[in-house]
């Protein structure tokens, strides 16, 4: 990834993709001529908000603009003189209140005024589909039909053209990828780059999700990174590894190896808070009627569905909302894949450091298997559940008033506005379910 804004004048690129996302975290651009870069550096290029949808804007709003973020811009390895950036949303030259990447970049600067740099990274999962004759949505590979197929050679074998070209194209973009694998559905992948600051870690996230569509719309594919596309199958997740470093002495202040996890005061405090905030959180992280299909699924057909029901912490172990997978860090477990990434991460280390404020207590990680417990058990023993609808989970953030003070009341009571919507939406549509079960009774 070139850096320099100077590098963009002097490159083979001739046109930028200038872009930003909505508040669910959907890409939107405009296409500008390299010719014409100055003036959208200067002055933005003009969007309509209220033709977005999500931006808190009427029709008689005037433009929001978008001056690029040219320490963040990409040239396409299969277009190469065409450049991706992002930007902030602006109107009248400040940041407007509904732009959730404006929102990131003022929790981590409150960091760095205290010497903390938030790393961050994000386990992206997605399936791989297509459309049959008939209009069906089905996994793309017809072959992987085994119950427990994660992992399978033969499968990601199948799926090299499409696996290669997807990483060849984001490492020569600057994303360092080290894994990818077959996950527990079937055509269903996870890709895994090296962690890196937050901001940087959400740009990424969102150019990665555009450029995996892309190379999968080149094979004849959709990869879809809905959280549960199919209801019998393990949903996709966007699991968040997080810890926190001084900006002068690059330690990592969640490390300590005299504790049993090999975690710091610090992180046990910022775990802590996590959880205080999980309910209210998780309207941030699981943000669509569809999340809470993943997060309140039965058994999957590979016998777990690998999302977390409880807010709990454990040590090495999947079925908690926090993973302590080793020293120095941990694992955020509910967040999926329709995320938006800069405010899910917002919203995290907001979480986080209330927990270090208030000093909250450690909790002792647990090594139970939470999918094990019965409801009963789970209510006997005083568990706390995540929300199990999207309604529930907004409910709770209108009670939290957290999350008012970091981000302001206008921005928590129109995202509040938006989703309820979409909650109202959803029981508003009538589904073949309702049919089968209550046409003839």
């Amino acid at each position: 990834m070139l850096s320099r804004i100077s590098d963009i004048f002097e490159s083979p690129v001739r046109y930028v993709m200038v872009s930003f996302t909505d508040l669910h975290g959907v890409l939107r651009a405009k296409l500008v001529p390299k010719s014409h870069l100055n003036s959208v550096l200067e002055t933005g290029a003009g969007f309509a908000g209220f033709a977005i949808g999500s931006v808190g804007q009427g029709p008689h709003d005037p433009d929001l603009t978008v001056r690029p973020d040219l320490s963040h811009w990409i040239p396409l390895n299969d277009a190469p003189d065409i450049a991706w950036t992002i930007g902030n949303l602006l109107l009248d030259g400040q940041p407007w209140h509904f732009c959730t990447r404006s929102l990131l970049q003022k929790v981590t600067e409150e960091l760095r005024q205290q010497g903390i740099q938030a790393k961050v990274g994000i386990e992206a999962e997605f399936y791989l589909v297509k459309e049959t004759e008939n209009g069906h949505i089905i996994p793309a590979d017809t072959y992987d039909r085994a119950a427990k197929t994660c992992y399978q050679l033969d499968v990601l074998a199948r799926h090299l053209p499409f696996l290669t070209d997807a990483i060849d194209g984001l490492e020569s973009l600057g994303i360092d990828v080290y894994q990818v694998d077959h996950e527990d559905g079937p055509s269903q992948f996870e890709i895994n780059w090296v962690y890196d600051d937050a901001l940087v870690t959400a740009d990424r996230f969102s150019f990665l999700r555009f450029w995996v569509k892309r190379v999968a719309q080149r094979e004849g594919l959709i990869a879809t990174f809905m959280p549960k596309p199919f209801s019998h199958l393990t949903g996709s997740g966007a699991h968040v590894h997080l810890s926190l470093w001084d900006t002068h002495t690059g330690r990592n202040l969640f490390d300590d190896p005299t504790d049993p996890s090999g975690l710091s005061m610090m992180a046990h405090h910022f775990i802590a808070g996590v959880l205080s905030h999980a309910a209210a959180l998780t309207a941030f992280v699981a943000p669509t009627v569809n999340s809470y299909k993943r997060l309140s699924s039965p058994t999957s057909l590979s016998g777990a569905t690998w999302s977390p029901t409880t807010i709990t912490v454990g040590a090495n172990n999947r079925t908690h909302l926090i993973r302590i997978p080793g020293p120095g860090r941990f694992e955020f477990r509910a967040m999926d894949s329709s995320v938006n990434p800069y405010l899910g991460l917002a919203a995290l280390l907001v979480a986080g450091f209330d927990g270090i404020r208030r000093r909250l207590p450690n909790i002792e990680p647990s090594k139970e298997n939470m999918y094990g417990l019965s409801s009963t058990e789970i209510v006997d023993r005083h568990i706390s559940r995540l929300p199990g609808s999207l309604d529930r989970a907004l409910d709770a953030l209108e009670a939290d008033p957290l999350f008012s003070d970091a981000f302001g009341d206008a921005f928590i009571k129109g995202f509040l506005a938006y989703k309820r919507s979409e909650w109202d939406e959803y029981h508003q549509t009538v589904s073949p379910q309702e049919i089968q079960h209550y046409l003839f009774q």
